[in-house]
């Protein structure tokens, strides 16, 4: 019998009764890892005293870092629903994973187009990209 047969033996003949839909069961993973993930960083990494005010500031880069974040992982929710089903197949959902970061790859263009390009290599080596997502 090969992988795929049993796979889908299983799935078909599950005489368990299903309490939660697959898509229940992701979000309230995420749900759960959301509040993990706030209150980890509450307690280890501490928040800037200025949050609030950066967040409402002219300056939009932490709010586009937290739009970008919550773009991940939602367009990371249809992958992970398809994929925790056995024999489901990726869907067209799939495609909006990479939506945040071709937006971001556009408003990267967009900054750099505001610069001389032989400015460019001094703006692009300024910080490497770990260390720009922990800057805020």
């Amino acid at each position: 019998m090969k992988t795929s047969d049993l796979v889908e033996a299983l799935s078909r003949d599950d005489p368990r009764p299903q309490a939660l839909a697959p898509t229940a069961t992701v979000v309230a993973a995420v749900i759960l890892a959301l509040v993990a993930v706030v209150t980890l960083s509450m307690v280890w990494l501490t928040p800037r005293a200025d949050l609030v005010a950066a967040l409402v500031a002219d300056n939009r880069v932490v709010l586009l870092k937290f739009i970008f974040t919550v773009g991940v992982v939602a367009g990371a929710l249809p992958i992970v629903r398809d994929l925790s089903v056995p024999g489901r197949r990726l869907g067209r959902g799939s495609i909006l994973a990479g939506v945040p970061f071709v937006v971001i790859i556009a408003l990267a263009l967009h900054e750099l187009s505001a610069f001389p390009i032989y400015e460019w290599a001094r703006h692009v080596d300024h910080a490497s990209c770990l260390e720009c997502l922990w800057l805020l």
